[in-house]
């Protein structure tokens, strides 16, 4: 292959990533994940480091003990010279999708080799195609989650791997482990699953080392590949210098509790299941079938597993989708990582099913390519009518059906499933509490909304001319009394103390703005407290937050005070 055909599908890949970060749609605003685990890390070092503080910025880093800091330490440094940005740090993940994508080329290209069915260019390029016509992929580069961080990272490290057994040495060992490390400080359960497909990897490698005579030679080769992995975990789970003892304690059971969490969760059904996944991970729920079909042709090139990248791809894949999909607590968004070594099989499985000659080739693309693009949107309530997800009854069909057609559009209008407030909300409630904030004072919440994070709510008053420093270095938790969102039984000591951190409290009426029940103690809370000490309440406006189905919620914003 020239050089032209080799970089010409990069240069495409990353212009991808540009037009996704220009055309990420405004709306909704930041949701409550975006905002506290990957912005708000990411603005805490922008301040401290713009400050002079490098520890500051450090502690900041270190402080990222649920969710690792590798990917706010991405956005502070884009953030860094121009100050915090959301429209900024949307726009480097949606280029991460892009750099994602070229590892999904140089993936399906490298699977390709060797192959005497299958023409590594033809591989790379519908690789290529059906990476860059996912909705799923698509729609989640313009939000701040880390699914698309972690689809680069497992890109990242897949490609390290197979780099490292096409001509084996200590260095490809370290740069392989570097490249896991990365995959792990990206987001703990992709890494993981990444980690465990590798190293299933490494077992069938040593077991035809061992039937070779090369056991030893590989193992100890594999000491280089171990060590960077090994150094990285022992410094931030035992000693996380310039930390201490006590911060490595608390990123051991944050990730004890990451691992354990949502073990609880009312469990999805497998029709939501199915339906989430065919209507996300291609075009249409057509296209999506056809990946499948693809990937299955792939596997057939495994030749007794003997062939290391078609392996490495299906273990990954395998490992990252099948997870997620059989986990009690399911997302679309934990499909993305996955769709990398998805991919890259995918392309394998064209080149191996496409006709060898180029007017046959050529006739059967056009063929695929417009069986796949007539109305895609239809489908996915047809698939939902078979599955029973699509309700009988108006308007909520109507609605079923507008969501489906939503999820698979690709263009400028594509969703942003942040699950933030619509920006134009957003915007109102932001408005009139910073008109209520005097400079300098410490704010507070009672009754934190999942639409309106601790991240949120400063931010938003940092953007609208307040003073981020208070803020910036201290814990979310601090700063809303019902921050895990469950009825933390204070008593009315516990009231007061909080209460006396601040200068002024606010709340909405009511307290959450999707009127979850289980949330409902927050307003309970917050009339204890005005109960309790003599206190200034003073409406500040009125928002209305739009519902599906239901008349909008007029939610009302309160401040609350000390009174003299």
């Amino acid at each position: 292959m020239n050089r032209l055909a080799t970089l010409l599908p990069a240069v495409l890949c990353l212009a991808y990533g540009v037009w996704l970060a220009a055309t990420v749609p405004a709306s909704p605003a930041l949701g409550w994940d975006e905002s506290m685990h990957a912005l708000l890390p990411a603005a805490r070092v922008v301040e401290a480091l713009r400050a002079g503080q490098p520890g500051v910025a450090l502690e900041a880093l270190l402080g990222c003990a649920q969710y690792p800091p590798a990917w706010p330490a991405v956005l502070a440094l884009a953030q860094l010279p121009g100050g915090v940005s959301e429209a900024l740090a949307r726009a480097v993940t949606s280029l991460a999708w892009g750099a994602a994508l070229v590892c999904v080329v140089l993936l399906a290209r490298r699977a390709a080799v060797g192959d005497a069915r299958a023409d590594p260019r033809v591989a790379g390029w519908t690789a290529l195609a059906f990476g860059a016509l996912s909705p799923l992929a698509a729609s989640y580069a313009g939000t701040l989650f880390l699914e698309v961080p972690s689809a680069l990272a497992v890109g990242l490290a897949l490609w390290a791997w197979l780099w490292r057994a096409d001509a084996p040495s200590r260095a490809r060992e370290v740069v392989a482990g570097l490249a896991i490390v990365l995959a792990l400080f990206t987001k703990w359960n992709y890494g993981l699953l990444v980690a465990l497909a590798l190293a299933a990897d490494l077992a069938f490698e040593i077991l035809l080392a061992a039937r070779a005579g090369r056991a030893r030679e590989l193992l100890v080769r594999s000491a280089w590949l171990a060590a960077p992995i090994a150094l990285a975990l022992a410094w931030w789970f035992v000693l996380p210098l310039p930390g201490g003892l006590d911060r490595a304690a608390e990123h051991r059971a944050a990730f004890a509790g990451f691992l354990g969490g949502n073990l609880g969760a009312a469990p999805a059904s497998a029709a939501e299941r199915v339906l989430y996944a065919a209507t996300g991970i291609g075009a249409s729920v057509r296209a999506s079938l056809v990946v499948a079909l693809f990937a299955l042709v792939a596997l057939v090139a495994l030749g007794g597993a003997r062939r290391p990248a078609v392996r490495v791809l299906a273990l990954c894949a395998a490992a990252l989708l099948a997870a997620p999909l059989v986990h009690p607590f399911f997302l679309d968004r934990f499909l993305v990582p996955g769709l990398v070594p998805l991919f890259a099989l995918v392309g394998l499985g064209c080149a191996r099913a496409l006709p060898r000659t180029r007017f046959a080739r050529a006739t059967a693309v056009a063929v695929l390519a417009l069986t796949l693009s007539v109305a895609p949107g239809v489908d996915g309530a047809w698939l939902a009518d078979r599955l029973g997800r699509l309700p009988e009854a108006e308007p909520a069909r109507t609605y079923v059906r507008e969501v489906l057609a939503e999820r698979v559009r690709l263009g400028p209008r594509r969703r942003l499933p942040t699950a933030g407030l619509a920006r134009a909300e957003h915007d109102a409630l932001l408005d009139l509490a910073a008109a209520e904030v005097r400079a300098g004072e410490r704010v507070g919440w009672i009754g934190m909304s999942s639409e309106i994070s601790p991240a949120v709510l400063h931010l938003g008053l940092c953007a609208r001319g307040g003073d981020g420093g208070w803020f910036l270095e201290r814990d979310p938790p601090a700063l809303d009394l019902t921050y895990f969102g469950t009825d933390p039984g204070c008593s009315d000591a516990e009231i007061l103390a909080y209460a006396a951190r601040f200068d002024v409290l606010l709340w909405t009426d009511p307290s959450d703005l999707r009127e979850r029940r289980e949330r409902a103690f927050a307003g309970a809370l917050r009339d204890r407290l005005v109960a309790l000490r003599p206190s200034e309440v003073r409406e500040l406006g009125r928002v209305a937050i739009a519902r599906p189905l239901r008349p909008p919620l007029e939610a009302r914003l309160f401040a609350c005070r000390p009174r003299p």
